[in-house]
């Protein structure tokens, strides 16, 4: 059993010896009640399950004291030494109410505690526990009592519950004078429960201290006589050595702890075992007589036998006869080799089955086999034939239908090709495409992977490519200046020559009907004006203002030419520096003359009379003039000119707003 610890020490936890004989003596008078009675019970219970109980270390002897002190039991009752059983006889502990006769529960607990007979061990610790609710009602006899005790060695520890509670005379119980006694403890019903662990501290305060021990090695081996039983043994040793508790009286000795070997079962515990079986080889016995040859020919055998052959078998580890040396067989075999039997030709193994006649639908297979020995071999042995032993089988084979393909059709003939060039495509089809294959047989599909169509392509050839003509150019020169020329102009470079076997553009007029060829040339009318001037003929020069004025005189375009305009001119000036006022042809002091170009303007000749005359210029101005009769000798020739428009006319506009006819009557003039 393991020490206890007593855990509130204020110096250091100390472990207390599990050695140690506690008689409990308990107050059951009137003054504590039924309610708190039952506090008791928990209290007692509480404290048997906290201590090592056994009847080895701790054991627990119980009194109750009222009028009278009553022995519930004492330490050798198996309630004193199974903490089980205590606390189970605790909750039914009768509560009998009396007076506080303290002394003779202390009496019975001290006779206790020294009475072999009762259960008190020789030179073990003796603690007795003392619990009251208020003051004993013999003091004196109380305390003698108590000394008497505690001058034997008895540790006494007090437990004073409530507020009644005479805690002089506790302390002289406890044996304590002046200052703090701490083996007096005090608490109320409320907490009684709590105060387990204070009674084992205080107690642990005289107790000695038992050794520390090691734990117990494993069991060692089995010893003793083979076949007998054996012990084993396992042992510890002493970590700490034992240290002696603080003596009780003057004249008492310290109470010493154990050490290991002091403790039960020491150093050294032993238990039983069975030790193995002695070694003993297995009888074996002796062989009988031989047997009979097995034949009168060819290999003949005889044999004898042991008699008793493991007999009674090894034991203890013994050899067996077969593992003796030398190893003792149960029977022994003799052979001999006689004249040759007649043999009997034996069957062989069958042969591989040959291929079937048919893959379905039924067929015959058949495999051979061939007897051994030869026949040379036999020594007068019948062959298999001669025993009426086939040699030979048949058998049907591939049973099952066979499997029927679906119906497919073959190949229709090439579609016409979608286009006639530049790539297109034919395909041709199975027909008919049926789903009807029978017991495994192919489908469609899987006869012909590439599918029900097979498409090729066709008229890979490229497409023939007509020429197509260029763009018209610019029309060439008028092949007149006047009097009606013509200008041809020509296409430019094909946009697309002929390709592929096209047409050329010759090829492609050999077709077509007049009015739709495609022409590579054209020629137009051009100049269709008369030959001669452009412009009309000059008026007369105008009158000069002063003597170094400016005169002018004028004429205008009448026509331009298809390819260019009208160059000529049509104003002229002369200054002078002499008297204003006489007519001049050019002739004159310091006359200089200017004709103009550029845009020629127009200007109208004698012979024109009222009305209003448009000249196209050749630069694409049109001209109008209006005014009363112009002639020759007038000299004011037009009064008034003003331009009409700049706008080009359009090329098919682009004609004399004179005919001929007129122009030559304009020159007559």
């Amino acid at each position: 059993m393991p020490s206890y610890v007593a855990t509130a020490n204020s110096d250091a936890d100390r472990v207390c010896t599990s050695l140690l004989d506690i008689a409990l003596v308990v107050d059951e008078s009137g003054s504590i009640g039924n309610t708190n009675y039952a506090k008791v019970r928990t209290f007692l219970g509480t404290f048997a399950s906290s201590m090592p109980v056994s009847p080895e270390d701790v054991r627990i002897g119980l009194i109750t004291f009222g009028t009278n002190a009553v022995t519930r039991w004492d330490l050798a009752s198996p309630k004193a030494q199974n903490p089980d059983l205590f606390t189970e006889a605790v909750k039914k502990l009768p509560y009998a109410a009396g007076s506080t006769y303290t002394h003779l529960g202390i009496e019975a607990g001290g006779d206790m505690l020294f009475n072999a007979k009762k259960g008190g061990r020789e030179n073990v610790p003796k603690m007795m526990v003392v619990m009251t609710d208020g003051a004993s009602s013999r003091r004196s006899q109380t305390i003698a009592s108590a000394d008497k005790y505690r001058a034997r060695g008895v540790i006494f520890v007090v437990l004073g519950v409530g507020a009644g509670v005479n805690s002089g005379e506790c302390r002289s119980i406890a044996g304590c004078t002046d200052g703090p006694c701490p083996r007096y403890l005090q608490t109320n019903w409320v907490s009684v429960t709590d105060q387990v662990n204070q009674i084992i501290k205080a107690a642990c305060r005289d107790l000695a201290k038992d050794a520390v021990c090691s734990d117990w090695s494993d069991f060692g081996p089995c010893e003793g006589e083979c076949g007998t039983e054996g012990t084993r043994k396992s042992t510890r040793v002493e970590v700490t050595p034992q240290q002696p508790g603080t003596p009780l009286c003057p004249t008492c000795e310290a109470p010493q702890g154990r050490s290991c070997a002091e403790q039960p079962p020491g150093l050294i515990r032993m238990e039983p075992c069975t030790m193995p079986a002695c070694k003993v080889d297995a009888y074996c016995g002796e062989f009988g007589p031989w047997s009979e040859w097995s034949t009168t020919c060819g290999s003949a055998t005889r044999q004898r036998e042991r008699q008793g052959y493991e007999n009674p078998p090894a034991s203890g580890g013994g050899l067996s006869c077969i593992d003796q040396n030398p190893p003792k067989y149960s029977k022994e075999v003799e052979t001999v080799q006689k004249s040759p039997c007649p043999i009997q030709q034996q069957p062989g193994p069958w042969g591989e089955w040959s291929d079937c006649s048919a893959t379905c639908g039924g067929g015959t297979r058949h495999r051979e086999r061939e007897g051994y020995p030869q026949e040379g071999e036999l020594y007068g042995g019948q062959t298999l034939e001669e025993q009426g032993i086939a040699v030979r089988e048949t058998g049907t084979c591939n049973e099952k239908p066979c499997p029927v393909d679906a119906t497919c059709g073959e190949w229709t003939a090439f579609s016409e090709c979608s286009k006639p060039c530049g790539g297109g495509t034919q395909e041709r089809r199975r027909e008919p495409w049926l789903d009807n294959a029978e017991h495994g047989g192919r489908s469609c599909a899987e006869q012909h992977p590439e599918g029900q169509t097979f498409s090729v392509q066709c008229n890979t050839q490229p497409c023939p490519v007509d020429e197509i003509p260029g763009e018209w150019e610019e029309w060439g020169s008028c092949s007149e200046q006047c009097g009606r020329g013509k200008q041809v102009r020509y296409r430019g470079p094909s946009v697309q020559e002929a390709m592929f076997g096209g047409k050329t553009i010759e090829e492609q007029n050999e077709s077509r009907p007049e009015g739709e060829k495609i022409l590579t040339s054209e020629e137009r009318p051009c100049n269709d004006v008369p030959c001669g001037p452009c412009t009309l003929p000059f008026t007369e020069w105008t009158e000069c203002q002063s003597c170094s004025g400016v005169r002018t005189r004028e004429s205008m375009v009448t026509f331009d030419y298809d390819d260019r305009q009208c160059t000529s001119g049509t104003h002229e000036e002369e200054s002078y520096g002499g008297a204003a006022g006489g007519e001049s042809s050019g002739e004159g002091t310091g006359g200089e003359k200017k004709e103009g170009g550029g845009f020629p303007t127009a200007a109208v000749a004698g012979g024109v009379a009222g009305g209003i005359l448009a000249i196209a210029a050749g630069a694409g101005a049109f001209y109008s003039m209006s005014g009363g009769a112009a002639s020759a000798a007038g000299g004011a020739a037009a009064e008034a000119m003003t331009e009409a428009s700049t706008t080009n006319p359009p090329e098919v506009e682009r004609e004399s707003l004179i005919s001929p006819g007129e122009q030559s009557d304009m020159w007559a003039s």
